[in-house]
């Protein structure tokens, strides 16, 4: 008997990982000074709404799970080991829970509304799209160009290489955005549909391929491509007909570059804190929660 619902983040310390194998890679800031607060908060609403909350921090288990990216030539940076991590996490919890909810340790709860009670996980995995900051690359994106070089982690590189993915595999592609994991819902049957990690590796061989030669996008934007998760689940989705469900700006409000003053809407549930600003959004100094 499976238990009823679960929501689970990741805080992994850079201090730890960069002790324990030697880099300077990953850097926290100021998510730091409030993950305390952010846990108790996401733990309070949890609890609300009537599901059972787990953290996974750094240890043996996600050791484990890094040397075998690096065994498979998946991994490239901490960073991005963190991002499959909570996939894998994620596809593991759904065969003990009937609904699981991942949100990165940067979403803030500002409204305690039940998730599991508003949205029918049923109906297929529930994410959110984003496109790029200007529309003016929205559409030089569908023309294969960009106006500016991206980095790995822009959002227009994200959605070339999801395109590009289901273009080489032949998969119908119906969307203009990439889907960005930080706020994902799903249960054990489309999780086991997505497949990803037992395709991890035929994935693996056509972006090493697109990087190299891709015939629709620039060359500054394909010699980008990484095995980005959000790139790479966003493509298994489409390409083995998982059902999927939209989140809206209720369940998804983004707080970054573009808004960094803005207070969220009074109807929003989760705040997505992706600058960092977290007193902007919560009222609160760092650890007062």
């Amino acid at each position: 008997m499976k238990k009823s619902r679960v929501i689970f983040t990741i805080y992994i310390s850079p201090e730890e990982i960069n002790k324990h194998f030697n880099t300077g890679e990953l850097k926290m800031g100021n998510l730091d000074l409030f993950a305390e607060a952010l846990q108790v908060k996401q733990n309070d609403w949890a609890m609300s709404c009537g599901a059972e909350y787990r953290v996974y921090k750094f240890g043996q288990k996600f050791i484990d799970f890094t040397v075998k990216l690096w065994e498979k030539n998946i991994f490239e940076e901490y960073y991005q080991a963190i991002q499959h991590y909570k996939i894998f996490i994620l596809e593991e919890l759904t065969k003990e829970y009937d609904e699981v909810l991942y949100v990165d340790l940067d979403v803030w709860p500002h409204k305690f509304t039940n998730i599991f009670e508003e949205i029918d996980v049923n109906k297929g995995i529930a994410v959110r799209g984003f496109s790029d900051d200007k529309q003016k690359d929205v559409k030089a994106l569908e023309e294969g160009w960009l106006t500016y070089v991206p980095i790995p982690r822009s959002v227009s590189t994200k959605t070339a290489l999801m395109k590009a993915l289901c273009s080489k595999g032949e998969v119908d592609c119906p969307s203009d955005v990439v889907f960005n994991t930080a706020i994902t819902l799903a249960n054990e049957r489309y999780m086991q549909r997505l497949n990803y990690f037992e395709e991890i590796e035929n994935t693996r061989d056509m972006i090493n391929e697109l990087k190299e030669h891709d015939p629709f996008y620039a060359d500054y934007i394909h010699c980008m491509y990484r095995f980005n998760n959000e790139s790479v689940f966003s493509y298994l989705l489409f390409k083995n007909k998982v059902p999927w469900q939209s989140l809206d700006e209720k369940w998804h409000w983004v707080s970054n570059h573009r808004n960094p003053e803005e207070a969220c809407p009074d109807e929003t549930n989760l705040v997505h804190v992706i600058n960092k600003k977290f007193r902007n959004v919560t009222g609160l100094a760092s650890k007062e929660y």
